[in-house]
């Protein structure tokens, strides 16, 4: 796989972009990416750009982005990361590439409800079933919350209104369309920045697939799962934290080859 590792300039960057994968582009799209090349190249710090991390967002019109998924799909599932202790997984977000110590990528099968369904379940069953879980997790769980960085008025909010504290959010273990349910033992509490974000991070592979089904259509993606013996997330007591790492760790997954194999 090619890399462009702190391009000179937007057209060293350009340059190095298969024809193929350009001649999918729109000029808008072009110019957009051509823009991001010379911010890499003027950033003191460097960018990193992974070229099949741009096909894998460009090509979803062309039938070599499912397969390239499916890859990828299988090498997260067999990463070594998954049988460490704790268990890792390296996620994408905008501020860089995350190791999530204490997550691990499971295999489920992605199936898109039917939106009315979906929204009944997120909007109207979440909002009911979540609210006396923070309250009860505040009561219970008090230190540890504290010692993850929660504010003791983060806590009375959660006990007095059973809402998140600011910053944090109740995240579903396993998604409603992946087979998840609102039932308690399914949340957990998170940081939104940048934990929370980096689960839902465009570039991960879950997040990629589940954008080209359609209401009905079911698909095998490596979701990742938050630890089952902690109520919140990052959890330092127990080694669970959140952590930027280089680029290059992000692409052990992504650097896979085509050998006709795309089965998870």
């Amino acid at each position: 796989m090619s890399f462009i590792t702190y391009p000179r300039t937007a057209n060293d960057g350009m340059n190095a972009i298969p024809p193929e994968v350009l001649a999918l582009l729109s000029d808008t799209e072009k110019a957009a990416l051509h823009d991001r090349f010379d911010r890499a190249a003027r950033n003191q710090y460097g960018v990193v750009v992974a070229l099949d991390l741009i096909r894998a967002m460009v090509m979803e019109r062309s039938s070599k982005h499912a397969d390239y998924l499916m890859r990828v799909t299988a090498r997260q599932l067999s990463h070594p990361g998954n049988g460490k202790t704790p268990a890792e997984v390296v996620t994408y977000h905008r501020t860089g590439a995350q190791v999530m110590k204490g997550f691990q990528f499971q295999r489920v099968e992605f199936e898109k409800k039917d939106r009315t369904i979906y929204v009944t379940q997120r909007e109207k069953e979440f909002e009911k079933a979540k609210k006396p879980w923070l309250k009860e997790i505040a009561t219970q769980h008090g230190d540890t919350l504290k010692r993850a960085g929660i504010s003791q008025a983060g806590l009375d909010r959660m006990i007095s209104e059973g809402k998140p504290p600011k910053g944090w959010q109740v995240h579903h273990r396993l998604p409603l369309d992946d087979g998840g349910t609102n039932d308690r033992t399914n949340f957990i509490l998170i940081k939104d920045q940048v934990s929370h974000r980096s689960v839902h991070g465009y570039y991960n592979p879950h997040e990629l697939i589940a954008k080209t089904l359609d209401v009905g259509d079911m698909h095998v993606v490596a979701y990742p799962v938050p630890p089952s013996d902690t109520v919140v997330y990052p959890n330092p007591d127990k080694g669970y934290t959140c952590e930027t790492v280089g680029i290059e760790r992000l692409v052990e997954y992504f650097d896979v080859p085509d050998t006709g194999d795309t089965t998870p």
